[in-house]
């Protein structure tokens, strides 16, 4: 999940902008540096995903989730019987069920991924 979705699903829910100013600093300019073999690699840059272990991260994944659930196409998925089925989520995992690439190609350009 990259930053700029991050903060327009906290948006979307309604976070204040006050918070959302405090959390997109939290993000910003977040950089890590790596040792390897002793050798201690440039500054890189992170842009995505969410921070490990911290306590924002959970409340900020459901938001993202909220928001690729509910703009997913309801025509598009597979059928059960009578039922229709375009998802399925458990904790932080989520299996898109589809029939066609259109729905994956919708959540890409949300930049779901």
């Amino acid at each position: 999940m990259n930053h700029t979705s991050l903060f327009i699903a906290c948006k979307r829910i309604g976070i204040p902008e006050t918070t959302l100013r405090y959390i997109k600093q939290l993000y910003d300019k977040t950089s890590i540096v790596l040792r390897v073999q002793g050798e201690i690699s440039d500054e890189i840059t992170i842009k995505r995903e969410f921070k490990q272990g911290d306590p924002l991260s959970v409340p900020l994944f459901l938001a993202v989730m909220d928001w690729i659930i509910a703009d997913m196409d309801r025509k598009l998925g597979i059928s059960i019987g009578d039922c229709r089925l375009n998802h399925r989520t458990f904790a932080d995992n989520l299996v898109i069920l589809a029939s066609a690439k259109a729905m994956v190609l919708n959540l890409w350009a949300m930049g779901a991924f």
